[in-house]
């Protein structure tokens, strides 16, 4: 068997991960996209995503184009594109140019959880599992013959981050149990189900406010959505607090919501109150909600 040359687009943690396992198998990664050096830190200055640096350790071809459609025109060398969280939309001459296509490593079970953010969704709606799915890249947004799954449980105290590991793992058995031959792979494409499809379309820093007047479950979902990033958050003495971990209590609540209960650092909202067990107030590092709560006594039956 020849051994099939690829290359790969991807940015985020996820695609390192995927890349790595796609380098430990008898195929020739020719080259890999990325997003461009984005400015971080308080100096603002230019950094490589993990996905960049590792390719250019490795020796391995870097580009961080900012519009695809100019390689539609050119010849690339692979038999296929293997993509993981690339965060660029793929024109459809491009997906045509090598042997077999687009591959796309997706962290969920489509047609659920199409989109950009299908972790971060996932949590949000209280789902029970999600995983990976390999498909086929056509022109719609990941609406192609789906080649190989694997499910992944969400844990009921599982973050974002947390299920995004395991999404890795997964994605990286998925890749190494079915890939190759490519040729096998391409042959066992099923279309997608009509039914059941739902969208995750990337999230805002915005949307991670919490508040008061949804149930503690919601809360709480929410919470472990945005972490680590970029956070579930409320405004408390005009200052931004962010929440890393919470835990709903469900009742009938004795006080407004958004009112702070007790030195528990414990709010109430609507049916019941969310208990703040991990947060991070503007300008300070992490800490115990009863931490904060020990600085700021004055809080305690009032409204942040």
């Amino acid at each position: 068997m020849s051994r099939s040359t690829v290359l790969f687009m991807g940015s985020a943690p996820f695609s390192l991960e995927i890349l790595q396992e796609l380098c430990a198998l008898p195929v020739t990664v020719s080259a890999v996209y990325t997003q461009c050096p984005k400015p971080a830190g308080r100096g603002r200055n230019l950094q490589k995503n993990p996905v960049h640096c590792w390719a250019e350790e490795q020796g391995i071809p870097v580009q961080t184009p900012t519009n695809l459609r100019a390689l539609s025109e050119q010849a690339f060398p692979c038999d296929a594109l293997i993509v993981a969280a690339y965060g660029l939309i793929l024109p459809a001459a491009l997906l045509a140019l090598p042997r077999y296509g687009g591959i796309n490593v997706h962290a969920s079970l489509l047609p659920r959880w199409r989109g950009a953010a299908p972790a971060q969704q996932a949590v949000l709606a209280g789902d029970k599992e999600t995983g990976i799915t390999l498909m086929r890249m056509d022109s719609g947004l990941d609406t192609g013959p789906i080649l190989a799954t694997q499910r992944v449980p969400i844990l009921p105290d599982m973050t974002t981050g947390e299920l995004l590991v395991a999404l890795a793992q997964a994605g990286r058995e998925l890749i190494r149990r079915e890939l190759l031959p490519l040729s096998c792979l391409i042959e066992r494409a099923r279309p997608q189900p009509t039914e059941g499809a739902t969208y995750a379309p990337k999230i805002s820093p915005k949307e991670g406010a919490l508040q008061w007047t949804q149930t503690p479950l919601q809360l709480e979902r929410r919470v472990r959505a945005f972490a680590p990033t970029p956070g579930a958050w409320f405004w408390c003495e005009g200052k931004r607090i962010k929440v890393f971990r919470a835990s709903p209590l469900e009742g009938v609540p004795t006080q407004a919501p958004g009112t702070m209960l007790d030195a528990q650092c414990t709010i109430a909202c609507a049916e019941g109150a969310l208990r703040l067990l991990e947060i991070q107030p503007e300008g300070k590092g992490r800490m115990l909600g009863t931490e904060f709560l020990r600085g700021h006594p004055h809080l305690v039956g009032r409204k942040v």
